[in-house]
């Protein structure tokens, strides 16, 4: 099964995927200018995840600060992420910010709405 990992470097978060480990983090800042490029080779990973036979993914977002080609591609993930959840994965997002800011937990609530994915909202 394929696994994914982003190195982290000022403008790309860190990003890893492992369907063994049933596991998929980000933390970090994003301000990739096409955020695409990163999260693409992630949509290809998550594609095989979705046909294969491991049951459940664990997802932790902890980003810092991401701009809006990264929001796209969150939300975009999200939905993706609900749809596999109606085909039959456990599905399990938390969405990790900082209790000192609020525009975090807003954002988190804001992809909560648009997606139609349930996110655990967890202040640290």
């Amino acid at each position: 099964m394929e696994k994914f990992l982003s190195t982290p470097s000022h403008t790309t978060p860190y990003i890893y995927f492992n369907p063994e480990d049933e596991l998929l983090e980000m933390k970090g800042n994003s301000t990739l200018v096409n955020a695409r490029e990163v999260f693409g080779e992630l949509y290809q990973a998550l594609g095989n995840f979705k046909k294969s036979i491991y049951p459940k993914l664990q997802v932790n977002i902890q980003l810092d600060y991401f701009n809006t080609s990264t929001y796209k591609c969150l939300l975009e993930t999200m939905i993706y992420l609900k749809e596999m959840k109606s085909a039959g994965k456990s599905i399990v997002v938390n969405w990790y910010y900082s209790m000192e800011d609020e525009d975090a937990l807003e954002q988190g609530e804001d992809i909560a709405q648009l997606s139609g994915m349930h996110l655990n909202l967890v202040g640290v």
